[in-house]
């Protein structure tokens, strides 16, 4: 906090930790989550938006408040101090605690870091694939586990990603 003002927003991806600290541990470079945190004046870090599509954007929400990274709780924190936690290793996992207003206890979820917008969506695709296999005919689902993917997908009707999302649906439930 300066001056009693909420702090900026924190965009959690290597191009803002670059300029500190372009390397990590072993010289690797680093990694984020591609989501924008900001910090109210009680300390309080919450989510102010994510990348859409992004695997944060599947289980988290603006407002959302971060509790802990890694077990280790953030509770007044400096936003540069939760920055280094979360920042690591390309395709290393980084677990979140969240709070939701409203929503009884803890959403905790886990999210490996990647370097770009680009790959956090392939990351998220990928996800979607995986669970798509492992549900495809599965006797307890009430329909395909293709129809039921398209169904439920976050992805904006008509547009290529959708229509990307549709035939890979579609290819693995032939």
């Amino acid at each position: 906090k300066e001056g009693g003002k909420r702090q900026r927003g924190v965009w959690i991806e290597p191009r803002g930790q670059a300029a500190m600290d372009p390397l990590g541990e072993g010289g690797q470079p680093l990694a984020g989550i591609h989501c924008v945190l900001e910090q109210n004046e009680g300390g309080d870090v919450y989510v102010s938006s994510l990348l859409r599509g992004g695997q944060l954007a599947k289980k988290a929400r603006p407002l959302d408040r971060l509790e802990g990274v890694d077990q280790m709780r953030v509770d007044g924190m400096p936003l540069p101090q939760v920055r280094r936690l979360i920042s690591g290793p390309e395709g290393t996992p980084v677990t979140l605690t969240f709070t939701r207003r409203g929503m009884p206890g803890r959403l905790v979820t886990t999210v490996m870091r990647s370097s770009s917008e680009l790959a956090d969506l392939q990351i998220s695709l990928l996800e979607d694939v995986v669970g798509l296999v492992r549900s495809n005919n599965d006797p307890r689902m009430g329909e395909d586990a293709s129809s039921q993917a398209k169904r439920l997908s976050w992805r904006k009707p008509g547009t290529y990603e959708s229509s990307l999302f549709e035939d890979v649906c579609d290819g693995i439930s032939r």
